[in-house]
């Protein structure tokens, strides 16, 4: 993790070794945490899909249930998804070197970890958090 710190924000342009249109990663902790790490590409999804796709995945997470209606809303009548299953392989892939994205890179300390999940277990209503 160190090394990535000391890295300058605009070196992580290329923190993939591949150009995707579309990346998930899930990190599960020993406590029983999950954290999340999605991005696409406008090209695949737009902000209003990815985030019925979150909260369609924190539902299952958060019912047990593995049935779920898929309702993407007018969004996707309105512009029709790619079969890029289908589609030429030759198209250029993404690469963000050209500074017209926005990321950011958030490093949070333990006394602030902590700080957050004693107010989110307030938020809850759970009294069950040990520091």
């Amino acid at each position: 993790m160190h090394e990535l710190l000391v890295l300058k924000a605009g070196s992580l342009n290329n923190f993939l070794p591949i150009q995707v249109q579309r990346w998930c990663q899930a990190n599960f902790f020993e406590c029983g945490g999950l954290a999340i790490g999605i991005s696409i590409s406008h090209k695949v999804g737009d902000g209003s899909t990815l985030g019925k796709f979150i909260r369609r995945c924190a539902a299952i997470i958060a019912l047990g249930s593995t049935a779920v209606a898929v309702e993407m809303g007018a969004t996707a009548s309105r512009f029709p998804p790619l079969d890029f299953l289908n589609s030429p392989v030759d198209r250029a892939p993404i690469n963000f070197v050209f500074g017209s994205v926005v990321k950011r890179r958030l490093v949070l300390d333990a006394p602030k970890i902590a700080s957050l999940k004693f107010l989110s277990c307030q938020y809850c209503g759970s009294k069950s958090y040990q520091s």
